[in-house]
């Protein structure tokens, strides 16, 4: 009965963590809007941002390990990519051309 339990949310964990990302990011949301217009360049908070990729990049890395086959591996690289993309464009990963560099790591997911 335990293990039927541990295998049912084993399989629901990507789908779990994919939601748990996007109310991250509903919550920062409604958290940079109460901040007023004079943030309306970046609403979301930088942390929420990054958490909801490391959360997506778990999902798509849980995905990937639990079907064989080269597409969700290929998804998982991808999101990888973008958490990448994500570190740069936020500035956590110091380069003089941060725009450019984050450009390419997004683009070559």
């Amino acid at each position: 009965m335990k293990d039927e339990f541990a295998m049912k949310i084993k399989a629901k964990l990507p789908r779990i963590l994919l939601g748990l990302a996007a109310v991250i990011l509903l919550i920062g949301l409604v958290y940079g809007l109460r901040k007023g217009p004079a943030r309306a360049r970046n609403h979301i908070p930088r942390p929420v941002r990054m958490a909801s990729s490391v959360l997506v990049l778990l999902a798509a890395l849980l995905n990937a390990r639990r079907h064989a086959g080269p597409q969700s591996s290929y998804a998982a690289a991808g999101m990888a990519c973008g958490l990448t993309g994500d570190l740069i464009m936020a500035e956590l990963i110091p380069l003089p051309q941060h725009v450019i560099a984050g450009m390419l790591a997004f683009g070559s997911g």
